[in-house]
């Protein structure tokens, strides 16, 4: 008799998923990490240690997404295995959670990196300067929260709402809500880089007339010429943040 998942489990799936890349192989990838994640679950599904083993071996294939978005594929698994039955989960001639991990982990990993690596990164690095130029340590504390906040809540949310629409959590529970979201946070970056260029102009570390513009006007210059190659785009970001840190940290101190 398949038991209840119960929500201590859902859990204790939440917090293993901030290591779903420990066990990271150049096999199955990310198979370990949604093993962890699925494990208090299968548990309560599977009380029967045979059963669990089934369970278990039935999840250890190829897994691959975006390490913040993996909650979404496993709550949807856990929800599966609490309604299906044997012959549900073995249709055809594989498993169908071979081929639901291969369809959610794609999709989910291109919306994740878009909206991790190519807008919240990008922001958090940018806000980060902005309170540096308050206090250093505001500017660490600002990169931190930026980003773990969201990743953190998303995490959680992706656990709910996974278990909550099973299958469907990819089209149902998040929807347009990706694509907007991702919108938002990259309209949220160039708000941030449009207020870094007058802050940093207006520093009374950087070094007046000439020389002030043309550490300015060369910053921006390459950072819009190396921003357009959308592969160096985090990159570029990261390199420019360094740079202008260095360049009032060196200046403050020749004053």
């Amino acid at each position: 008799m398949a038991g209840k998942v119960r929500q201590s489990s859902l859990f204790a799936g939440f917090l293993s998923s901030f290591a779903v890349q420990a066990g990271y192989n150049y096999e199955r990838y990310q198979n370990l990490g949604l093993l962890a994640i699925l494990l208090p679950a299968l548990k309560d599904i599977n009380p029967d240690p045979d059963d669990l083993k089934k369970a278990l071996t039935r999840h250890s294939g190829y897994f691959n997404t975006n390490p913040y978005l993996a909650t979404f594929t496993a709550g949807a698994l856990i929800r599966a295995e609490e309604d299906s039955t044997d012959h549900d989960i073995h249709e055809g001639d594989e498993p169908w959670t071979d081929r639901f991990k291969r369809a959610s982990g794609s999709v989910l990993g291109n919306l994740g990196d878009r909206f991790f690596w190519g807008g919240l990164r990008p922001l958090a690095g940018l806000t980060g300067i902005l309170a540096y130029l308050l206090s250093p340590l505001y500017g660490a504390l600002a990169i931190i929260v930026v980003f773990n906040i969201p990743q953190i809540v998303i995490r959680a949310e992706g656990m709910r709402l996974g278990y909550e629409a099973g299958r469907g959590v990819v089209t149902s529970a998040i929807g347009d809500r990706g694509s907007k979201a991702i919108i938002w946070v990259k309209r949220l970056g160039a708000l941030a880089l449009g207020m870094v260029i007058p802050f940093l102009i207006a520093h009374p570390a950087m070094p007046g007339g000439f020389t002030g513009v043309v550490l300015v006007a060369g910053t921006v210059g390459a950072g819009w010429f190396f921003l357009r190659r959308r592969e160096l785009r985090t990159l570029t970001l990261f390199a420019l943040a360094v740079v202008l840190i260095l360049i009032l940290a060196f200046t403050a101190r020749m004053t």
